[in-house]
C-alpha cells in the first residue's frame, strides 16, 4: 500500500528581491504561506434568449499571505523589504519573485511581479504572535 507524506519543512520559500538579495525565508522561520489566484478561470453571460456563453479569462496576478513569528530574523528580512519597497523608484517597486521549492527541488509556486500590499499588522500580546504579511502577484503559476 503506498501513502501520501507531506512535510511542509521540506519546502523551501524563497524571495528574491533584487536590492536586497535572495533569501530563504524557510531556514529563517515562517508559519505559513498561501498562495491564491485573484481572477476566475471563467464567467458565463447569458444572451436574450436563454442561452449561456461561457468566457473564459486568463488573469493570472494573485495574493500571497505569509504569516511569519513577530520575533526572528524573517520578519525582519519582510520588514526591510516593506520598507525598502515603498521608498524605491516606481518602476522597481514590483521587481521581487517568490518560489516555493519542495523537496525534490521542483518549483511548485512561482510568483512574479511581487510587491507589499502594507506593512503587516502588530500584535503585542502575553506571548509572541505570527505577523501577517500580505503580497500582490502580477504573474502566478501553481503547479
Amino acid at each position: 500500500m503506498s501513502y501520501k507524506v507531506y512535510s511542509f519543512k521540506d519546502h523551501r520559500v524563497i524571495v528574491n528581491y533584487p536590492a536586497l538579495g535572495r533569501y530563504n525565508l524557510s531556514d529563517a522561520g515562517i508559519g505559513k504561506i498561501t498562495i491564491a489566484f485573484a481572477a476566475d478561470l471563467a464567467s458565463v453571460t447569458a444572451t436574450l434568449d436563454g442561452q449561456a456563453i461561457i468566457n473564459k479569462h486568463h488573469g493570472r496576478n494573485g495574493t500571497i499571505q505569509i504569516e511569519i513569528p513577530q520575533v526572528g530574523d524573517a520578519n525582519d528580512y519582510m520588514d526591510r523589504w516593506t520598507n525598502h519597497a515603498k521608498n524605491s523608484p516606481t518602476a522597481n517597486f514590483a521587481d521581487a519573485e517568490i518560489m516555493v521549492i519542495d523537496g525534490t527541488g521542483k518549483t511548485v509556486a512561482s510568483c512574479v511581479g511581487v510587491a507589499p500590499q502594507k506593512h503587516a499588522d502588530v500584535v503585542y500580546d502575553q506571548d509572541s504572535q505570527n505577523r501577517t504579511w500580505p503580497l500582490l502577484v502580477a504573474e502566478l503559476e501553481i503547479q
